[in-house]
């Protein structure tokens, strides 16, 4: 699916949730804050991330500050994990073997741009400053699809975050991060399949 496609399901998305959740039906005005970071004219407590991958498209939204990241789930390469990941990170990758591997690698990937997407800083945000780990027991060397992991500054301090991971079908990975503050549920989180490239978003 072309980017301009992509997009344009991305918009029909949310023109969807805002007429199913919020009655929204008239034109929906989204501007952009002073990091580049999307957001409904109007509606201060209607937030929401998007996030595109080949004929994948994702929305997630909730009432405090969201992101929401889709990965494929290719080859693990040692290159970039090694530059871009925490040491720490990059050690539960690298002791792992085979498919379980690369699963791990594009799982951190996914559930470390969904943190930056969720703070709106984006890229500019250095992936090594922070950590994910399992919510469970810190430990980031625990792989927990459908759990809740947690995140900390490299120096150790703990991230006012949730982050959530599940497959998507058996070659994508999908994560949200979420305030620590949100309510309790799971924000609502939309991927949509484009079968084939053909734009066919949902109707409100």
């Amino acid at each position: 699916m072309s980017r301009e496609a992509q997009s344009r399901t991305g918009r029909s998305l949310l023109r969807w949730v805002l007429a199913a959740e919020h009655g929204v039906t008239g034109p929906v005005g989204v501007e952009r804050d002073a990091f580049g970071k999307p957001f409904v004219a109007g509606m201060p407590w209607f937030h929401f991330s998007l996030s595109h991958s080949g004929d994948l498209v994702a929305l997630a939204v909730d009432v405090l500050p969201v992101g929401v990241d889709i990965q494929r789930i290719g080859a693990a390469n040692p290159d970039v994990g090694k530059r871009y990941f925490h040491p720490e990170e990059w050690a539960s990758v690298a002791e792992r073997a085979g498919a379980d591997r690369t699963y791990r690698f594009h799982a951190l990937w996914a559930l470390k741009e969904s943190y930056t997407k969720h703070t709106g800083q984006g890229l500019r945000t250095r992936l090594d400053s922070f950590v994910v780990q399992d919510g469970k027991s810190g430990d980031s060397r625990e792989s927990g699809e459908g759990s809740d992991f947690t995140a900390r500054t490299a120096r150790g301090e703990p991230l006012p975050v949730r982050l959530l991971l599940r497959r998507q079908g058996a070659s994508h990975v999908l994560a949200v991060c979420t305030d620590a503050a949100a309510p309790r549920e799971d924000p609502l989180w939309v991927p949509h399949e484009v079968p084939g490239g053909a734009l066919t978003p949902p109707e409100p």
